[in-house]
């Protein structure tokens, strides 16, 4: 009896009636994976079970088990969902998780080649800022390559999947048990920092780089070999070689700057994680079309408006010194970034800890200050410093007027002044905002007519509910 035959058989009898085993899905180098029918939800999923061979293998176990933890962790609509986790009867660890209709980005590379550029794009972003999810619960891919992403059959989304090599940012007292060797390489060469390939440790920055040569091999698709030696790769040779703007005639140099400090042989001159995807967030098409006329040519369009201010910096580097203060503004400032590019938002300006930020619809702007504020939450209940991250908020919307990328007018300074007006951990809206989401599944409380600092006129105000 084989394997996968022995393991669907244990499946099969250890989680009736919970979970109904529909077919084999494949089998990796740890494990056996299944698809099978959650009854009490009506939904596929996916389910990874431990070879039966590697069971009492302690390496072997400890990876699975720390792929299951480290996912589990993040939340994000760019990595693959982990629902629960369990034994069998014979003691075998299983995941239970996401199915996600498709196939791997290594396949469909092999099928297509090299991508169209606006796809290019959007598979780098969605990665990004998956990868920022991941960071931002300390959790390292180590492992960022076309074999681990899942592009989905119906809507081409990309995941990330296969935590199998992740690794954890420790401090202080946490000290998770360590499942490779000192100086080992691990994980697919030609993805590798160079500072990977010298046996040092991984970072979010070796992620960054991965990421860097995922824009290659999307651009190119050259699938080659990746021989190490003396650090460095022929892959990476091959990079260091060539000019992204020589793969492809239809490539703007923002997009090859970006790429090329990924690549950054460096760590601390590579961009984050979540700085990365809002380079490459697209713009809207009324942004498109307004930068394309003559300098000074202005344009006014519908536009949703959200400022995000940070509170309390001051205190904050009081009580911790510069360089801590400025790690934990560098939070904030991630957390937000990385949020608005998952709800379509453009981030037009940022002046010291605030966030100037448009959408094309008041609704997403509004979800985008919900989802930012319990970010904030969450990480303020895992800190053990009792200094939190704060922020408030202020919504608007009208028609602002567009000079470049730039957004002046009414619109933006009431929305400013909306903010001002917001308490700490408050996102307050103008009674338009309200109007524009009706019928959406967004709660306000009435806050009624206020005077705004510069204005003569009195302004509606709605309080947003966000606290779940």
């Amino acid at each position: 009896m084989t394997s996968a035959d022995w393991t669907e058989e244990q499946l099969n009898a250890d989680l009736a009636p919970t979970l109904e085993i529909v077919r084999p899905l494949g089998k990796g180098s740890l494990s056996n994976s299944f698809l099978a029918r959650e009854a009490a939800l009506k939904r596929l999923v996916a389910i990874k079970v431990l070879r039966r061979e590697f069971a009492d293998e302690k390496r072997s176990r400890l990876r699975f088990e720390r792929e299951a933890q480290a996912a589990a962790r993040i939340s994000h609509n760019h990595v693959a969902t982990v629902f629960w986790v369990g034994q069998l009867s014979d003691n075998v660890p299983y995941i239970v998780q996401e199915y996600v209709r498709g196939r791997t980005l290594a396949e469909h590379l092999e099928a297509t080649g090299p991508v169209p550029i606006p796809e290019v794009r959007r598979i780098l972003r969605e990665v990004a800022s998956g990868l920022a999810a991941a960071h931002e619960k300390r959790v390292i891919h180590r492992d960022v390559t076309p074999s681990n992403i899942m592009i989905e059959e119906q809507t081409g989304r990309a995941l990330l999947t296969d935590f199998g090599l992740a690794a954890t940012v420790t401090t202080g007292a946490e000290s998770p048990a360590r499942i490779t060797k000192t100086g080992e390489i691990i994980g697919n060469p030609m993805y590798l920092s160079p500072e990977q390939l010298a046996g040092g440790r991984a970072t979010e920055e070796a992620d960054v780089y991965s990421l860097g040569m995922l824009a290659y091999q999307l651009l190119a698709y050259e699938p080659r070999s990746a021989q190490v030696g003396q650090g460095t790769t022929t892959a990476q040779l091959w990079v260091a070689g060539t000019r992204i703007s020589e793969l492809r005639d239809d490539i703007d140099s923002d997009f090859e700057e970006l790429v090329s400090r990924c690549l950054s042989e460096k760590p601390r001159h590579r961009p984050s994680a979540a700085d990365a995807a809002q380079a490459l967030s697209p713009l809207p098409v009324s942004v498109s079309e307004a930068v394309s006329p003559p300098y000074g040519t202005m344009d006014s369009a519908f536009r949703a408006i959200l400022f995000v201010d940070m509170v309390g910096s001051t205190p904050l580097t009081k009580a911790l010194g510069d360089s801590a203060a400025l790690a934990l503004v560098r939070k904030y400032r991630d957390v937000v970034r990385r949020v608005l590019v998952d709800h379509g938002g453009r981030e037009v300006d940022r002046a010291g800890d605030g966030f100037l930020i448009s959408f094309e619809s008041a609704y997403a702007a509004v979800e985008c200050a919900i989802a930012i504020q319990r970010e904030l939450f969450t990480e303020n209940v895992e800190r053990a410093d009792g200094l939190p991250l704060i922020a408030r908020m202020g919504i608007g919307a009208g028609e602002p007027v567009l000079d470049g990328e730039a957004l002046f007018g009414s619109t933006v300074n009431l929305t400013s002044r909306i903010c001002d007006y917001a308490e700490p951990g408050q996102i307050i809206a103008a009674r338009v905002v309200r109007e524009l989401c009706i019928g959406k599944d967004v709660a306000f409380k009435s806050l009624g007519s206020k005077r705004l600092r510069g204005f003569d006129d009195s302004t509606d105000l709605e309080l947003v509910e966000w606290r779940e």
